[in-house]
């Protein structure tokens, strides 16, 4: 046996592999209901935020304010906290 298959050897034997992990499963991810994301802050923090829809000039979708939104975005874009 020569010294380069000595140390491919050594090296096969010392090499570790390592599965690369998701930080949120992809079962979670598909479980999101309709305009929710998951948002990663730098610092490594993650969060689950309501992304709403947009019209043509940027603003919230009446469509989807009538229809879809949750309570207090409603409330939110109505006393004008959220644009």
């Amino acid at each position: 046996m020569s010294r380069a298959d000595e140390e491919r050897i050594l090296r096969g034997r010392l090499a570790v592999t390592q599965a690369e992990q998701h930080k949120i499963k992809p079962a979670v991810l598909r479980a999101l209901p309709k305009y929710r994301a998951v948002v990663c802050h730098c610092d490594g923090k993650f969060r689950k935020v309501l992304i709403p829809p947009r019209d043509h000039e940027g603003k919230i979708a009446r469509w989807w304010l009538d229809r879809d939104a949750p309570f207090f975005f409603k409330l939110g874009v109505h006393i004008g906290l959220i644009k």
